[in-house]
């Protein structure tokens, strides 16, 4: 991923910080949500946030550099995959039913 002027956001700590806080109140939300302690879904979310941030550039990068498919087709493939996820886990939050729900 690259901001506007073409820097790796990766590389820069507010773009990180930004991916953690994130990640750490989504953690949080879904721990509180299924009755659990809302730091440790914290601590879980903003690890697993910067860790998928370099995991997905260096993944993005192989695709684009060494399998030659543009940057625009990876990034939508990429955007798909998240809205889906993220889906898919609060909808198993709101129907009790899934893995994620205590019963």
């Amino acid at each position: 991923d690259r901001d506007v002027t073409g820097v790796q956001t990766c590389a820069l700590p507010i773009s990180l910080a930004a991916r953690a806080l994130t990640g750490g109140i989504s953690g949080a939300a879904v721990c509180t949500a299924t009755k659990r302690p809302w730091w440790i879904g914290a601590l879980i979310g903003a690890a697993a946030a910067i860790g998928a941030s370099f995991g997905a550039y260096k993944l993005r990068k192989w695709i684009t550099e060494e399998q030659n498919i543009p940057g625009n087709v990876v990034g939508v493939v990429e955007d798909a995959i998240v809205v889906g996820a993220g889906y898919l886990v609060l909808s198993s939050l709101k129907s009790g039913n899934g893995s994620l729900a205590r019963t």
